[in-house]
């Protein structure tokens, strides 16, 4: 397992069992879905659906609001176990805190392509490493976190504020952010529209919206079908190259900047993804053992673009 920098570690609360709720689709409210995928998670059978009307792909049945609120909670999502093994999510997400920071600070450097310091709300701030390089480039920072355990530490080792619920439960205030981050944000919460229609508002006039998301109509899940490592327990859906634009634009923003996701990582967690991609736990224990095993390197993820937009 990787070792975080701080000596200090969240105070994780036990996971217990996750419950699931039948939904329809979330983006467009269509409950005629075609079975893509079924794909058993530690013991959950889970089943994901293209969506007859909007085409996205989405959970039925999800986990639970008081279950997602226990799943980021829990040593279980951020602290999973071996590389390479079967885990929730992550293996050890805060030690990945040298790559993780590396990735914001180039985030960081395209979003002042546009705005140069002003007010800025992440949501889903996890650890707290995109705020703590938010703060050094010069802006006055706020996190949301549904995780209460990841909330306190990223709050106390960073001296930031980092509220403890779910961005999509809290009031935000109308017309307060110059910025509004969230990465890996978009494929997990409950009500799509709504929370873009939120960030709409809380933004002030020309302010920026900055996240990063998959689509599922490109050539990773063909190759890949429910091994692909996004179909998690606490997945929601996932776009099209085509409809995430729509959606965002038909709310209100004007599409600055679109790349593909380019992000730091080091050479475990490529061969624990890679694990997961291929079913070869061997992988992730053949790199674990190598000395290169920390080294940091860039990968384009496939079929995840990185997205600016600005309030219109």
């Amino acid at each position: 397992m990787h070792s975080g920098q701080a000596e200090d570690r969240p105070i994780w609360q036990p996971l217990g069992e996750i419950q699931f709720e039948e939904t329809p689709c979330p983006i467009c409210h269509s409950d005629n879905g075609v079975l893509r995928y079924t794909k058993n998670i530690l013991g959950y059978q889970m089943k994901y659906y293209i969506c007859s009307q909007c085409r996205a792909l989405y959970a039925n049945p999800r986990a639970s609001s008081d279950s997602l609120k226990k799943i980021y909670a829990s040593a279980d999502f951020f602290e999973g176990g071996e590389p390479g093994g079967e885990h929730l999510n992550y293996f050890d997400f805060i030690g990945g805190e040298k790559y993780l920071r590396k990735t914001a600070r180039d985030r960081i450097s395209r979003i002042q392509l546009y705005c140069k310091s002003g007010k800025m709300l992440e949501g889903a701030s996890a650890a707290g490493f995109f705020l703590a390089e938010a703060k050094t480039a010069g802006f006055e920072v706020t996190g949301v976190e549904i995780s209460a355990p990841m909330a306190e530490y990223a709050s106390k080792r960073w001296s930031v504020d980092v509220i403890p619920e779910s961005i999509e439960q809290i009031s935000l205030p109308e017309q307060k952010y110059d910025v509004i981050a969230t990465w890996g944000l978009m494929t997990i919460v409950r009500d799509p529209i709504a929370l873009i229609r939120k960030f709409h508002q809380s933004l002030k006039p020309g302010g920026i919206w900055a996240f990063n998301t998959y689509y599922h109509d490109g050539w990773w899940p063909k190759l890949f079908g429910s091994r692909w490592q996004i179909l998690v327990v606490n997945f929601s859906q996932i776009y099209t190259k085509k409809l995430i634009l729509e959606i965002v634009r038909q709310e209100g923003f004007r599409l600055l900047s679109r790349r593909r996701d380019y992000p730091h990582t080091d050479l475990l967690k490529v061969a624990d993804q890679m694990s997961w991609n291929f079913s070869a736990p061997w992988l992730a224990r053949l790199i674990r053992s190598s000395r290169i095993s920390n080294l940091i390197i860039r990968v384009p993820l496939p079929d995840v673009m990185e997205y600016i937009w600005q309030k219109v």
